[in-house]
């Protein structure tokens, strides 16, 4: 999902996720289940591989 934001609401979203201790990404999808009444699980990171 991409979605593009007025750039003050997009830095106060960046900020308050950044507060909060949480990714973007998880800190919109909890506003978002919140909203719609959907369970959210904080998404894991990936592991990175290792270059050689």
């Amino acid at each position: 999902m991409n979605t593009r934001q007025p750039r003050v609401l997009a830095e106060a979203a960046e900020a308050e996720a950044a507060r909060r201790g949480m990714t973007l990404t998880d800190y919109i999808g909890q506003l978002l289940a919140g909203d719609l009444g959907i369970p959210y699980d904080v998404q894991e990171g990936l592991p990175l591989a290792k270059s050689a």
